[in-house]
């Protein structure tokens, strides 16, 4: 019996350890994720910080630093083609991208779900130009 009750001790101490080891694993898995969490909501706040300052100077001709300029255009660039995949994706989808909120619509709607906006450009088959043509003319709304 001598040689049994020296197993269950080992097997006991080894599992005592392993169970020390999977807390210690826990702990700094939960404190790993506060951590992520902490970093999340810093970055999120350096970004909100970068958004209200780039809205507040763009535009703006006090602000001549060159930086600034470059970083601004470099911004609208991204947007432009940010913008274009979301009309690409749309497409794919056979959706209808509202211009101005983003939103995708079934390719029959008149109007954004989302805003309202005018969706539909009859007198003009150039739906990405931008141009004053896409204007609906005679809205029933007004």
């Amino acid at each position: 019996m001598g040689l049994l009750e020296e197993i269950l001790s080992k097997t006991k101490s080894a599992v005592d350890i392993v169970g020390e080891k999977a807390g210690q694993f826990v702990d700094i898995s939960k404190l790993t994720m506060n951590l992520a969490e902490l970093k999340s909501i810093r970055k999120k706040k350096f970004e909100n910080l970068g958004e209200f300052f780039y809205s507040s100077k763009k535009g703006n001709p006090a602000v001549n630093n060159p930086d600034f300029s470059k970083i601004f255009s470099e911004i609208e660039d991204l947007d432009k083609n940010i913008e274009k995949l979301n009309q690409e994706i749309a497409k794919v989808k056979n959706k209808l991208m509202c211009k101005k909120c983003g939103n995708n619509n079934a390719q029959n709607s008149k109007y954004c779900c989302e805003c309202g906006e005018y969706l539909k450009y009859d007198s003009c088959s150039c739906q990405d130009c931008g141009c004053e043509k896409q204007q609906p003319e005679n809205s029933d709304l007004t």
